[in-house]
């Protein structure tokens, strides 16, 4: 039950709550509360500490999952890039290779050179190469290995490319 002395005290926070701000010198805009908003509640409304500390976890729970997407992002991307010229390298050899009728054994050599120019692990029985009078069919499946320090992940590439003789 609400005494006089009560009512008196809440109808005093709620005049202090809506006094204007008192001007600093800083500017027109800039204005200060006289007193704390957390003051005029008095001593039994303060925050405790598990509360005060939940956004701090969070934020913290969030900057290590985004620590870990961008060293997962850091670690694979550039193979997937990588993989992306090498299959770019098959297209363009398989064009040349049909007009200057390269034999197969060149043409897997060339492959496992500009694989390793491009730190992938790329060896000659990773290489399939078929050629005669109607075109040239290459074909390589490689796997990367990603050490993720927690995890090894192997990713899988099977690029390929043919040309047929016109």
């Amino acid at each position: 039950m609400l005494t006089s002395e009560g009512l008196e005290g809440v109808v005093e926070v709620s005049r202090q709550a809506r006094m204007k701000p008192e001007r600093i010198d800083g500017g027109a805009d800039s204005y200060a509360r006289s007193r704390h908003f957390s003051d005029l509640l008095g001593p039994d409304c303060k925050m405790s500490t598990l509360d005060s500390g939940r956004g701090r976890l969070k934020g913290i729970v969030t900057l290590v999952i985004l620590a870990a997407i961008a060293y997962f992002a850091v670690k694979t991307i550039p193979v997937y890039v990588q993989n992306y010229e090498l299959a770019d390298y098959i297209q363009n050899l398989a064009v040349q290779a049909t007009v200057s009728r390269s034999a197969p054994e060149d043409i897997q050599r060339n492959i496992v050179d500009k694989a390793h120019s491009l730190d992938l692990p790329v060896s000659f029985d990773n290489v399939q190469v078929s050629s005669n009078m109607d075109g040239v069919k290459i074909h390589v499946d490689y796997t990367v290995p990603i050490d993720l320090k927690v995890y090894t992940l192997s990713l899988h590439f099977k690029p390929s490319a043919e040309n047929r003789a016109l």
